[in-house]
């Protein structure tokens, strides 16, 4: 039985594996896209409450062979890929923290107390599909830029305020201040001074009088990307 599920979208398997390793849990790599492949890591603990299985993408999950009880999944995909499933979002670098194995850790004993968990995806339209595999979303730009920027605290603070003026509670004015103060931030400075910044803010405040697809369909943009950082926005204030 599947526990529950996490995904990650900015780092591989075996990085995955390695942090698995270092909390000494035995697991299994599943994977590979000519044929699928399985690799079990073992002997890391004599006993342990759940088995975590990596993945290398969403598509997989239906051809899993491992048989041991009680998984939990670590799903590699993209961002854009992950946002159209029920795939926790916990260990996404957002929602990570500085300390990942720490994080890993905690996620897995929460994992141990979950009744079970099934894949659900929202069905894309021929539109979207082609859309996201053509090209990188805007929204997916903007996040590889904040991933390379450290320390982590100078890191996290700039995504809380990128996300805030996205989601229209910050102004451009204190974005571009913040941007402007170092040149780790420069390539996230060019990326939110482009014309698709203020079209994406001014699409997640329309989500106040239409739903999601309307908005969608009305901007150009992918519903993960709007409904992203809606979600984060309000993450943020609590």
């Amino acid at each position: 039985m599947i526990l529950d599920a996490f995904g990650i979208p900015d780092y591989s398997p075996l990085q995955v594996s390695e942090f698995l390793r270092a909390l000494n849990m035995s697991h299994t790599l599943e994977g590979g896209f000519l044929r699928h492949l399985t690799c079990t890591v073992d002997s890391l603990c004599s006993e342990q409450p759940v088995w975590p299985v990596v993945v290398d993408r969403i598509k997989a999950i239906p051809r899993i062979r491992t048989t041991v009880d009680r998984q939990v999944l670590f799903v590699c995909d993209s961002l854009s890929a992950l946002s159209t499933t029920n795939i926790g979002t916990d260990l996404w670098p957002e929602n990570r923290g500085h300390d990942a194995v720490c994080k890993f850790k905690k996620v897995l004993i929460r994992a141990n107390r979950s009744k079970g968990w099934a894949l659900t995806t929202k069905e894309l339209t021929t539109l979207e599909y082609v859309e996201s595999a053509s090209k990188p979303s805007y929204l997916n730009w903007i996040q590889s830029a904040i991933y390379k920027i450290t320390p982590y605290a100078l890191r996290k603070e700039v995504q809380q305020l990128v996300i805030s003026y996205l989601a229209g509670g910050a102004s451009y004015t204190a974005l571009n201040k913040k941007l402007r103060s170092s040149l780790k931030l420069q390539d996230l400075h060019e990326l939110l001074n482009q014309p698709k910044a203020k079209e994406l803010r001014e699409a997640v405040l329309m989500l106040s009088r239409l739903p999601v697809e309307a908005v969608a369909k009305a901007t150009g943009f992918q519903t993960f990307e709007i409904l992203y950082v809606a979600r984060s926005s309000e993450k943020n204030k609590g």
